[in-house]
């Protein structure tokens, strides 16, 4: 039995406990919260704050081959064109790469990834991993003529991604890579199985513009890598209610960067889905378009967030900590409790391993982070924070 006491106990479902102790078995597993240690014998005395291990609800484990390989700020378009030949590498990059991204992510405190795939490359390492992994399998086509065969090959992947242990789901990409008729078919996937959907999400303005009128920088892309885009017709909506309509609703969907938008978007996202969630990865959004989303907006929007880190090709770290800080420096006001519980209890139901993972609660074996270089006084997280896995 270990006896943690801390400056703060975060469980992530009720208010911080000022001196609270944090009680587990040799192996981690909860088994109660107390408000003081009166009366406790070997009580270990740790400075800062105890917190679940985070959940990271959106990664690309698949790119960690491309860390520093592409330019900062330079937007969307810019940011896509090379990764199509860089991310070509041998198998033993690919994997030297992605197991030193899982440690990094292990010793960053995260228990739990959502992560992109687009091949089975990382399908090994992550069963044999201890970490939890639900996989999105994600399939692209613009065009609706190519709908049925990339989600023939992606359902593939998803039966060799479940034979393998590991939960998974079939997910679009983004607006600008997936027609209405494939949006539909995935939106039905979700449905019928009730695996949670996620899409990139007005991450550059010029999504928008696409699907306004059909013109801008993401069609020049399109067109001048020898794509004919003849078939596209603008929905004359923005991207988001195009994908709203398509996917339909009562399927959980997450919403991931969300750095455009707006007001007028949330409601069309209550019009069409209850089940919608937003995943904040504010230091990739700083890494590509050098902005971040309206975060006070989508936090005041009754619906779920988590956060992310997207990829070591849009980020510089794998750490949700980092996420966090970057946030709370954007705005102060965004009190600690509220990140703690976006990073771990809400990402862990989103991705329906709460029972298991995200809170301090009996039974539960959460994983223990301590966060340490911390502003006492003020219950707040700053620069020069760390964090240190306890188990």
């Amino acid at each position: 039995m270990k006896k943690y006491l801390a400056n703060f106990v975060f469980s992530a479902k009720s208010p911080p406990i000022p001196k609270g102790v944090l009680i587990t078995d040799d192996h981690g597993m909860v088994l109660d919260v107390l408000e003081n240690s009166d009366g406790l014998e070997d009580v270990l005395e740790v400075e800062g704050f105890l917190c679940p291990g985070f959940v990271n609800s959106h990664c690309h484990l698949e790119l960690s081959h491309l860390r520093g390989m592409l330019g900062e700020k330079k937007g969307l378009v810019d940011f896509i064109s090379p990764i199509i030949e860089m991310r070509k590498a041998s198998a033993e990059v690919i994997q030297s790469s992605m197991r030193v991204a899982e440690q990094e992510m292990r010793a960053n405190g995260i228990v739990a990834v959502g992560d992109i795939c687009n091949t089975e490359d990382s399908f090994g390492l992550k069963s044999e991993s201890e970490m939890h992994y639900h996989n999105y399998i994600e399939v692209l086509a613009l065009d609706p003529a190519k709908a049925k065969s990339v989600f023939r090959d992606g359902i593939k992947l998803l039966d060799q991604s479940t034979e393998m242990g590991m939960p998974s789901s079939l997910v679009p990409h983004a607006p600008y890579t997936a027609s209405a008729d494939l949006l539909a078919m995935l939106g039905e996937k979700g449905r019928s199985t009730g695996g949670p959907l996620c899409i990139h999400n007005q991450e550059s303005p010029h999504e928008n513009k696409l699907f306004m009128d059909g013109t801008g920088p993401l069609r020049d892309l399109y067109t001048g890598l020898g794509n004919d885009l003849s078939f596209f017709a603008p929905t004359q909506t923005n991207s988001l209610e195009a994908v709203l309509k398509s996917v339909g609703g009562n399927v959980p969907l997450l919403l991931v960067h969300n750095t455009y938008t707006t007001t007028d978007d949330l409601s069309k996202v209550a019009e069409y889905n209850s089940q919608v969630s937003y995943c904040l990865c504010p230091n990739a959004n700083l890494y590509i378009e050098n902005r971040l989303p309206d975060i006070k907006l989508l936090g005041a929007a009754d619906q779920l967030m988590v956060l992310g880190t997207d990829s070591l090709a849009s980020n510089w770290t794998l750490s949700i900590l980092d996420e966090m800080k970057t946030i709370s420096a954007s705005d102060p006001s965004i009190e600690l409790a509220t990140l703690i519980s976006w990073a771990t209890n809400n990402g862990a139901k989103f991705l329906g391993v709460d029972s298991e993972l995200g809170s301090f609660e009996k039974g539960k074996r959460p994983g223990i982070n301590l966060i340490y270089n911390v502003d006492l006084e003020n219950i707040a997280i700053g620069q020069r924070s760390k964090v240190r896995v306890l188990s």
